[in-house]
């Protein structure tokens, strides 16, 4: 039987292929992998620059805001005092024609003074209010009422409220003990919440879930575990179970772009935890409820702190 020569080194190669193609086998393999980690780095980027980006023009948001505020307590300043002087005036008319009674078109007159003067005290009563939120008293601490400073906050926001037909109910003991802390920086806390609320309920609403918004607030007055307790309830629907435990992270919304900055929580956790208290967020059948634990102080030690608050506001 005749035939070719093997070739020279043809047993040696043949020897070393499987070796040759697992070789290859694993280049493909770790290319693959190489290439799958790049994408993957480079979503990352991309991810990290859109969230950076988002994060710039809430911080901007969030300037402008300060600004505004700042632009908003001097109109606050501006207005009151004109205010005052058309309260006095209408007042002094109206004291002047009830001297002149009878006359039935004098009576018409004092009437409607009567109602300038209603809604004349009214704004300043909103006034004053948002002049005790913007005033700059932090680092003044004091022992104050917690259904005072609820009521303040409340009193600031009901126009708004109202404006959006949203059903608002407090229920708090008529004596409360007090607590330790600054009173603008605890208000801001309530008007948080009460906002976070209204947007909860509003979006509910025009999703067609509910027909009636709510929120509730509810003062606990605990003298045996020693804590004041504030829980502001609404029927928005709750918070998404993946978003809950992330709601006090600075920058974390629910909302879409433009319609909050993500600080509202974070700032109030911040507050909260500066009183030696305690914020917390949970659901209930209808909707969130945000739950504000603070020490309470004990009435012996009452009189002795507050001794320099100004009828206690």
């Amino acid at each position: 039987m005749s035939g070719r020569p093997p070739h020279p080194g043809s047993a040696l190669f043949t020897d070393i292929l499987p070796w040759l193609i697992a070789g290859v086998v694993v280049l493909l393999i770790l290319g693959t992998v190489f290439l799958r980690r790049v994408i993957h780095v480079a979503r990352s980027v991309a991810q990290d620059a859109a969230e950076l980006a988002l994060k710039e023009r809430q911080l901007a948001q969030t300037s402008k805001l300060a600004v505004l505020g700042e632009m908003a307590a001097g109109v606050v300043h501006e207005l009151n005092q004109p205010l005052n002087i058309i309260r006095i005036a209408t007042d002094s008319t109206q004291a002047a024609l009830l001297k002149h009674g009878g006359d039935a078109q004098l009576d018409q007159l004092s009437e409607q003074l009567e109602v300038i003067g209603g809604q004349t005290r009214r704004m300043s009563e909103t006034i004053q209010s948002m002049r005790i939120f913007s005033r700059d008293d932090y680092g003044r601490k004091i022992a104050f009422d917690v259904v005072r400073a609820t009521n303040q906050a409340l009193n600031w926001l009901r126009p708004e409220l109202a404006e959006h037909r949203i059903e608002v109910s407090l229920q708090a003991p008529a004596q409360c003990g007090r607590v330790y802390g600054e009173p603008s920086r605890f208000e801001q806390v309530i008007v948080n919440l009460i906002l976070n609320a209204r947007d909860a309920v509003v979006r509910n609403r025009k999703n067609g879930v509910i027909e009636r918004c709510e929120i509730a607030l509810e003062i606990i007055d605990d003298p045996s575990r020693e804590i004041v307790r504030l829980v502001v309830r609404d029927n928005g629907g709750g918070i998404p179970a993946e978003s809950l435990e992330r709601v006090f992270e600075p920058f974390f919304t629910t909302k879409g772009p433009g319609e909050g900055t993500g600080l509202g929580l974070s700032i109030s956790y911040g507050i909260i935890g500066g009183m030696d208290g305690d914020l917390s967020a949970r659901n209930h059948a209808a909707g969130a409820a945000f739950t504000v634990e603070l020490p309470r102080i004990a009435p012996k030690n009452v009189a002795e702190t507050t001794v320099s608050v100004e009828g206690d506001r």
